[in-house]
C-alpha cells in the first residue's frame, strides 16, 4: 500500500506538507478549491508544497503563482482529472502579462492533467514528472512552456490510442532553454531508452509500471500517438535539446475517439522554425510516417545557427529548408552544422 500519513519529519526542507493543511489523497473529493488557501500560504512563505504518495483529484484548472513549487513522493503521487473522459485540467498560468517565478514541479504523475505557462514567467523548472491519458485538442501539448527560458528534464510523456496530441511545446523562449533526458514513447521501449535517461527517470518509469500493476493508474503499452513530439514555433535563442528519447507511431493518421476513425493528421517529430543558435545533440528519434509523406521527418526551417550532432535517427529523417511565408528577415537557412549522426533507414535533407 502507498503510505498516506507521513509524519512532519518526512516533509522536505523548504516545503509545506499538503496533508498538514488538510489536502488528503485517496478521498474521491475535488481538491481544486481546497488547495487555493494552501497555494496562497506557499506564495507568502516562499515555500513549496509537498504531496505525499496517493491520488489527488482536481475537477478544474489550478492557477499557480510565484513560489508555488509542487513536489510529489518517489513512491507515487498522482494528480488526476476528476472527469477521466473530459478535457484535461491545467496547472500553471496562461495569461501573458501575469508574472510568475521560482517554481519547481517534480515527481508528480499527471493523469489527464497538463502544465501550461505563457508570458512573463521565469525561474521555472519542470523535472521528473509523468504526463499520461491527456485529453486535449490535437495541436495542444501536454507541457507548454513559453516566452522565457525553462529547464525541462527527466519527464515522461505518453499518449495512448485515445489520447493523440503534442508532447512538448515551447514558444518564443529566451536564451537558456534546456530540454534534456525526457522520454516520449511506449512501455516496450523503456529498456531501449536507458542510455538516454538519467537514473531518476528510470526509477520514475519503474514506479509508474508498479502503480499500473496495483491498478492505481491505467494505460496501454502502446503510447506513441504523438501528433508531434516537440513544437518550437518561433524565436528560440540559445537553446539546448539534448539526450531526449522520442519514439512515435509510424501511422500516417492517428485514432480519433470523436469520430471512431483514424483521421488525425500527423505532424513532424520535431517542428522548429525561426530560431538562433540551437543545439540538438545526442537524442534518439524514431517512428513517424515514411519520409515521402508530408507528416514525417524532423523539420527545421527559416533559421540560423543549428548544431545537429550525435543523434540516432531510426526510420525518421532530418529536413532543413526555408519557406517564403515568413517575414523577409527569416528567409534564411544558414550556419547549420550536421555531423556525427547515426542514420538507420533515414536521410539528411538540407536546402538554402
Amino acid at each position: 500500500m502507498i503510505n498516506q500519513s507521513p509524519t512532519c519529519n518526512d516533509t522536505p526542507d523548504g516545503y509545506i506538507n499538503a496533508q498538514d493543511a488538510g489536502i488528503l489523497p485517496n478521498t474521491d473529493k475535488d481538491l481544486s478549491q481546497a488547495i487555493l488557501s494552501l497555494l496562497k500560504e506557499s506564495n507568502t512563505s516562499h515555500k513549496g508544497i509537498y504531496f505525499p504518495a496517493g491520488t489527488y483529484l482536481f475537477a478544474s484548472d489550478v492557477l499557480l503563482t510565484s513560489y508555488n513549487s509542487l513536489l510529489g513522493s518517489i513512491e507515487g503521487t498522482i494528480f488526476r482529472c476528476l472527469n477521466p473522459k473530459g478535457q484535461s485540467v491545467m496547472f500553471g498560468d496562461s495569461t501573458y502579462r501575469t508574472k510568475v517565478s521560482n517554481i519547481n514541479i517534480e515527481n508528480i504523475i499527471f493523469d489527464n492533467i497538463r502544465i501550461h505557462f505563457y508570458g512573463h514567467k521565469s525561474a521555472i523548472r519542470i523535472s521528473h514528472n509523468v504526463f499520461i491519458n491527456t485529453i486535449t485538442e490535437y495541436s495542444t501539448a501536454q507541457l507548454t512552456c513559453s516566452s522565457h527560458f525553462y529547464t525541462i528534464n527527466g519527464n515522461v510523456f505518453m499518449r495512448g490510442r485515445n489520447y493523440a496530441g503534442v508532447g512538448l511545446s515551447t514558444y518564443g523562449n529566451s536564451s537558456g532553454l534546456l530540454i534534456e533526458q525526457n522520454f516520449l514513447g511506449s512501455v516496450d521501449e523503456i529498456n531501449l531508452a536507458t542510455p538516454w535517461l538519467d537514473k531518476k527517470t528510470q526509477i520514475l518509469l519503474t514506479t509508474l509500471l508498479s502503480l499500473r500493476d496495483k491498478k492505481l493508474i491505467s494505460f496501454d503499452d502502446a503510447q506513441g500517438e504523438f501528433v508531434s513530439g516537440w513544437y518550437s514555433t518561433s524565436n528560440l535563442k540559445k537553446g539546448i535539446f539534448r539526450k531526449n528519447f522520442i519514439s512515435g507511431s509510424d501511422q500516417i493518421f492517428l485514432y480519433n475517439p470523436k469520430t471512431d476513425k483514424d483521421d488525425i493528421q500527423r505532424d513532424h517529430g520535431i517542428y522548429i522554425k525561426q530560431y538562433e543558435q540551437v543545439e540538438v545533440i545526442q537524442n534518439y528519434f524514431s517512428g513517424w510516417p515514411k519520409d515521402d509523406k508530408p507528416s514525417g521527418q524532423l523539420k527545421f526551417r527559416n533559421a540560423k545557427g543549428l548544431v545537429f550532432a550525435g543523434n540516432y535517427l531510426n526510420h525518421i529523417s532530418f529536413n532543413a529548408r526555408p519557406y517564403d511565408n515568413v517575414d523577409d528577415k527569416w528567409l534564411i537557412m544558414q550556419d547549420t552544422f550536421i555531423f556525427n549522426n547515426y542514420l538507420s533507414d533515414a536521410l539528411i535533407s538540407y536546402w538554402q
